[in-house]
């Protein structure tokens, strides 16, 4: 479910490339030129923003809402709340629904938690990553993505978008550089899938 790399890819035939490249809300390629990554997705498997409002006293009223009624937190593995108001799995109503849409009703919450994560880059979680060149996560700072960076220039960690490997990556996930900026709800999507 996460990423598979090729040492030489080379060795990718032309058909196994063509289905890889003919399935584009399936798989994100990563190409220098060659694929060097491979990642697994859906790219219809989202989480709805506006059931994860609750707190703020708003909730998903969209009778055709196709997005999962999940907490973020759960998803990433974060969620701390023992009384979490927030569905926890994908078997009520809703899910279900969701889930037979997208053809993923024989697929564990953890595998759908995995599938979801893989729809927007990772950030690095190695402090100073030197494999840059061979690295499929975006290399910034995660604190910088949301706003909360205390540090400003003095951080450790990059705090732009606009570097040559980070650009690498947000254009195979059909994002542009000038699509994100700090704080924004993309941004923050970001640090969802934080590689940990």
């Amino acid at each position: 479910m996460h990423f598979v790399q090729k040492g030489d890819c080379s060795d990718i035939t032309d058909d196994l490339e063509n289905i890889l490249k003919g399935n584009g809300k399936v798989f994100r390629l990563l190409e220098d030129p060659n694929i060097c990554f491979v990642i697994a997705y859906l790219y219809d498997a989202e989480i709805c923003d506006n059931y994860n409002q609750a707190s703020l006293g708003r909730r998903c009223k969209d009778t055709s809402c196709w997005k999962f009624h999940i907490c973020s937190l759960y998803v990433k593995g974060m969620c701390k709340e023992p009384h979490c108001k927030l569905s926890h799995a994908y078997g009520d109503e809703h899910n279900k629904t969701v889930k037979d849409r997208l053809r993923l009703s024989s697929y564990s919450d953890i595998d759908i938690n995995k599938i979801i994560l893989n729809c927007y880059p990772k950030i690095c979680s190695t402090a100073g990553c030197d494999t840059e060149a061979n690295c499929p996560f975006l290399h910034i700072c995660s604190k910088f993505c949301v706003g909360i960076c205390q540090y400003g220039s003095t951080c450790r960690l990059k705090h732009t978008f606009r570097t040559e490997h980070n650009v690498w990556i947000l254009n195979a996930y059909n994002i542009s550089e000038n699509d994100i900026s700090t704080g924004s709800p993309l941004a923050r999507k970001l640090t969802i899938a934080k590689n940990t």
